[in-house]
C-alpha cells in the first residue's frame, strides 16, 4: 500500500512542482510598471506584428499634449505602435494624491477618458477602438475615470 502511495505521488509532485516553476517564472516575467504594462496591452496584437515603443517626453516638448496636466507629471511616456494603431498618453505623479489633484484642476484632461492605476494613469483618446481603455483599465486593476 505504501508503496503505491510513492508511486503515484512522486509523479503528481512533479507535476506540481513544475506548474509551480511555470506560473512564478511567468509572475516575474509579467510587466511591472504602468509604462510597460500599457506597452504590453497597446502592442498585443494591435501593432500588426511590430511592437508598442515607448517614448519618454516633457511637457515643454509637447504642448499639444494636455498642457495643465503634463508639467505636474513626475514622468510622461507616449507608448505607440511602431506602424500606425493604438497610442496611449501615460502619466506618473509622485503620489496618488497629486494625481488626484492634478486632474481636479486639468480642464484638458477632462476632455479625455483615462485610467487611473495608484499614481499612474493613461488616457484612451487614440486606441483603436472605444473599448479598449475600458478593457486595458481592468486588465490593469485600475479605474475608468470620465
Amino acid at each position: 500500500m505504501a508503496e503505491q502511495v510513492v508511486y503515484w505521488g512522486l509523479p503528481v509532485a512533479a507535476i506540481l512542482v513544475v506548474a509551480g516553476v511555470i506560473a512564478l517564472v511567468r509572475h516575474l516575467n509579467e510587466p511591472t510598471t504602468l509604462q510597460e504594462r500599457v506597452a504590453a496591452l497597446v502592442g498585443d496584437p494591435s501593432c500588426l506584428g511590430g511592437g508598442a515603443t515607448r517614448e519618454r517626453v516633457r511637457a515643454a516638448e509637447r504642448p499639444d499634449l494636455y498642457p495643465d496636466l503634463l508639467p505636474q507629471a513626475r514622468s510622461v511616456v507616449i507608448v505607440a505602435c511602431d506602424y500606425g494603431g493604438p497610442v496611449s498618453i501615460v502619466v506618473e505623479f509622485h503620489s496618488a494624491a497629486a494625481l488626484q489633484r492634478a486632474f481636479a484642476h486639468s480642464r484638458t484632461a477632462r476632455r479625455s477618458r483615462w485610467c487611473v492605476v495608484g499614481e499612474g494613469a493613461f488616457d484612451g483618446n487614440t486606441l483603436d477602438h472605444r473599448g479598449d481603455l475600458a478593457r486595458f483599465c481592468s486588465r490593469v486593476h485600475g479605474t475608468v475615470r470620465t
